[in-house]
């Protein structure tokens, strides 16, 4: 399948290694989202090990289907941090992800007050 960079490290994407991937992926939880199987970690994210490390799934799915690593943070469209749907992540910077999650709390923030206080 080829190479493509990894921090700084080229690793090499194998049958192996996309056969390991895929198996956590459970065709009958596919719908909009495609909900990683596998391990989930203390944020949230799914991971697995590849070549000895711990590698988001998130990010894996998206070196896959793009054929490059990520460069910058990947945004969760749908909001599902368990998603590994590459059509719902996004490779934005740090500060434009930032900025989103504030306008995103503000949204919640003022649903909430609408729903509870402004009936």
């Amino acid at each position: 399948m080829g190479e493509f960079i990894f921090v700084g490290t080229t690793i090499e994407i194998t049958k192996f290694a996309i056969n390991k991937f895929m198996d956590k992926v459970d065709p009958e939880k596919m719908g909009d989202c495609i909900v990683w199987g596998g391990r989930i970690g203390k944020s949230g994210y799914g991971f697995f090990y590849y070549a000895g490390k711990k590698i988001l799934a998130h990010r894996f799915a998206f070196a896959m289907i793009n054929k490059y690593w990520p460069k910058h943070t990947l945004d969760h469209l749908c909001r599902n941090k368990r998603c590994i749907n590459t059509v719902h992540l996004e490779d934005i910077t740090a500060k434009e992800h930032g900025k989103r999650t504030m306008q995103r709390l503000q949204q919640v923030q003022r649903k909430f007050l609408t729903e509870h206080f402004f009936l």
